[in-house]
Formats: C-alpha cells, structure tokens, sequence
C-alpha cells in the first residue's frame, strides 16, 4: 500500500504540474513594452523592447511631442501621453497635452496645457495649473494629474481643482475633483521618491473670450474657434509663479 500511495502522489504531482503548464499558456499575454522611438509630423514611432516589432502612432495632433508611456492597470495597454497643437491650422504658440492609446483605437483625450493663463486687458489670471504623469496619487498606479486653480465665479476668485486622467483598460478615465480637493503636498512627495514627473508649465495670454476649461475629449481638426486657439505669447513657466492656491507646498519641490 504505501509504494501505490507514493506512485499516486507523484501522478498528482505530474497533473497538477501540467494542469498548471496548461493554464499559464493560455493566459493573455501582456503587449511586450513599447520603448518611443521617434516623431515625425502628427506621428509617434515605438518599438518593443526586443526590437523586434515596430509601432506607428497617427495621433492626427500636428507636431507631437512625445512625454511618456503611460500603462493601464490590467499591464496590457499602453497609452501615449504627448504634446502638440491644437488644431492643423494652430500656431506652435497654441498647444495642448493628449493622451491616446498606442494601438491606435480611439481618438486623442485632449487637455489644456499647464501653466498660468492671464486675461491681458485685465492681468488678471484666469488659470493656473501644475501637471504631473506616473504615480501620482496615493493608488493610483500611472496616469495624468493637474493641480488646478480657476475663474468660476468672479466673487469667489480663484477654484480649487484636481484633474485626474488615468490609462483605462479599455479608454482613458477621468474625473474631476472640485470637492475635498486633495493636496499638492502629496503630489510632490511622489516626486519625491522619483514615481512622479513634473510637466514644464507654459505662460501665455487669453484674448477673445474666457477658456472652457472642462475636460475634452477628442480634437477637432479644423475647429479655429477652440478656446485654445485664443492663446498667444507663450513661455515657459516657473511652477513658484504659481499662486499659493496650486503652490502650497514650492518649499517641497
């Protein structure tokens, strides 16, 4: 009996070893990572770690400028998270920042640019906004953060917000925090501990007409009325000309 209990352990073994072989064969394999390779007009080039398979991006945003890779929670969809113009007939003065997945399924997530938006007949700011990519928020694993302040209502002066915009597993996610807005004192920390990446904010003028600031998804091509198109005068920001509103923790950076 016990030379028969042993051959039947060992066959159990055996089928459990090959039940197991069987299984992780068949689980969906994860897209090898994409490493940027180059942009060219309104297109991004990637290749696999292996270099052995060659992406091309047509995001359909003139001149990108590549930013980062950005994965979904699941590890199997990489995103683009990029610059570029705002529609073909913009200046290189009117910009903003997209997010697309790098298969190529779906359109471009478009975003306004950080940085400080002044109405110039009343140098007034309108807007003020630091942004960040990678891991930064408490659970959140890869994605988008602006830390935002805004015109709303012009008795209560500047608002508080945080726009969060995550790689989904199917499209890109996002929300608005207007309430119980978390602190950029736990943004910075994740720059800290180097999980986190400021986005170079840019300084311009708002002329025509105040900014829709709300999300927007997509982009419209040839749509010269988007409030993107009434920026000018564009340079790079320091993120400590940020009002307190979005600056309270510079000693941090």
């Amino acid at each position: 009996m016990p030379k028969i209990h042993i051959k039947l352990q060992r066959v159990n073994l055996f089928g459990l070893f090959l039940s197991l072989s069987v299984t992780f064969l068949l689980l969906p394999s994860a897209w090898a990572a994409p490493v940027f390779e180059k942009s060219d007009g309104s297109t991004l080039h990637f290749k696999d770690d292996s270099g052995q398979k060659n992406t091309t991006l047509k995001t359909g945003v003139p001149y990108v400028k590549f930013i980062a890779i950005q994965m979904s929670p699941n590890g199997q969809i990489p995103y683009a998270l990029f610059s570029g113009r705002a529609c073909n007939k913009c200046t290189e003065n009117q910009v903003g920042i997209f997010m697309m997945r790098i298969d190529g399924k779906g359109r471009a997530f478009q975003f306004v640019y950080p940085g400080k938006i002044t109405d110039s007949k009343k140098g007034q700011t309108v807007f003020n906004g630091r942004s960040f990519y990678g891991n930064c928020m408490p659970g959140m694993k890869q994605g988008l953060v602006t830390h935002q302040a805004e015109i709303v209502d012009r008795r209560r002066g500047m608002q508080k917000s945080v726009l969060i915009i995550e790689p989904g597993d199917h499209k890109v996610e996002e929300r608005l925090v207007e309430k119980r807005v978390p602190s950029i004192k736990s943004t910075l920390a994740l720059v800290k501990n180097k999980v986190c990446t400021e986005i170079a904010g840019l300084n311009r003028l708002v002329l025509k007409k105040p900014l829709d600031l709300t999300p927007r998804k997509g982009l419209n091509d040839d749509d010269e009325d988007t409030d993107l198109n009434d920026l000018k005068d564009i340079k790079e920001g320091d993120p400590k000309d940020s009002p307190d509103v979005v600056n309270d923790a510079a000693d941090d950076t």
